[in-house]
């Protein structure tokens, strides 16, 4: 943190003090010399009091007022990282504590924070540095200079952890020793994972083949996907297709049915003695076919004929059996008894 120029109004002994009086301070070591009360710790003071307020100071903010005034104020311009920064500061009965801090944005001041909390966060973040850490690192009173030169080994010691804050370095030198183990570990972790350039090299070059024979494959679908493409636009419309289908479907039937006729023709054909489908072939074994049938039939009502004369034989045949049978009852029952006087024939 640089201090570029400090303002104070009404602030303990001072009315109107601006450090410098003009321009910048300069860049390096300042000292402020001056007899006794003339307002040096005070100067001091009004930088605490500008960056933390009274907490900074170990007074009331009515008791930073100049006597002849019923108000105080502090401008601070300070530097941090190359960035500029300047924290207003006031104070008044009316309108109690006031603060805002600003930044430079190209050249002109631009606010950040004005509340005395976002102010204090605010600052915590840009100067990494909290008010207790400030009091115990950056400031020694006029008390204690004098009895750090007077004081024994022992009690220089016990000043000096108290002073700067010592034991808060030693934990932090502890925390720091305990980063830096972990921060070895993971170091050795790293070792461990390291890969060699030239491996990556190689690893990155298959990885290249890879991804230009897929590039190629890829080349190749599209290809396959544009011929299909057109070949889907030369195709006519799905009711079109589906006409089709159903033709085909048809068609596969008829085809089904019609080669189912050809075996029955051709079995027939086989059937008849043809050996083949020819017209003149069949109209002659028609001819041959209705003489045949012609004979038959001749030959059939003849063999009727014959078959009623045999009937009508028979019928006789069977009359005449049946006239002998009643004959032969007749003699039968003739013949049944003792004497045979009077037997007489009953066809005579």
């Amino acid at each position: 943190m640089k201090i570029v120029s400090l303002k104070i109004e009404n602030f303990k002994p001072f009315l109107r003090v601006r450090v410098p009086e003009e321009g910048e301070l300069p860049d390096g070591l300042i000292l402020v010399r001056g007899p006794n009360s003339t307002g040096k710790s005070s100067l001091f003071e009004a930088i605490l009091w500008a960056l933390w307020g009274a907490s900074a100071v170990e007074l009331k903010n009515e008791d930073l007022v100049n006597f002849s005034s019923t108000y105080c104020r502090v401008v601070l311009v300070f530097e941090v990282a190359g960035v500029r920064y300047k924290i207003d500061r006031s104070y008044d009965q009316a309108s109690r504590m006031q603060v805002s801090l600003y930044a430079q944005v190209k050249g002109a001041w631009k606010r950040v924070a004005d509340k005395s909390q976002s102010v204090a966060s605010k600052l915590t973040e840009v100067l990494n540095l909290e008010l207790k850490q400030a009091l115990n690192t950056l400031l020694v009173r006029q008390g204690e200079v004098a009895l750090i030169a007077s004081a024994t080994p022992s009690v220089l010691r016990d000043l000096l952890v108290k002073v700067y804050n010592i034991e808060l370095l030693e934990r932090m030198r502890d925390q720091l020793n305990d980063l830096e183990a972990e921060l070895k570990g993971r170091l050795v972790a790293l070792e461990a994972d390291f890969t060699r350039p030239e491996v990556i090299e190689k690893q990155v070059e298959d990885t290249r083949r890879r991804l230009r024979s897929l590039e190629d494959d890829l080349e190749q679908r599209r290809a396959e996907m544009r011929e299909f493409k057109e070949f889907l636009a030369v195709l006519p419309p799905p009711d079109v297709l589906d006409t089709v289908q159903q033709l085909a479907t048809q068609l596969q039937q008829a085809t089904a049915r019609y080669n189912d006729a050809v075996s029955l023709r051709d079995r027939d054909i086989e059937a008849v003695g043809l050996v083949s489908f020819d017209e003149k072939a069949v109209r002659l074994r028609r001819e041959i076919l209705e003489r045949e049938l012609a004979e038959q039939e001749a030959a059939l009502d003849d063999l009727q004929s014959k078959t009623s004369e045999t009937n009508r034989q028979i019928g006789a045949f069977q009359g005449v059996e049946r006239d002998l049978r009643e004959k032969i009852s007749r003699l039968r029952e003739a013949g049944d008894g003792d004497s045979t006087e009077g037997l007489r024939c009953p066809t005579c």
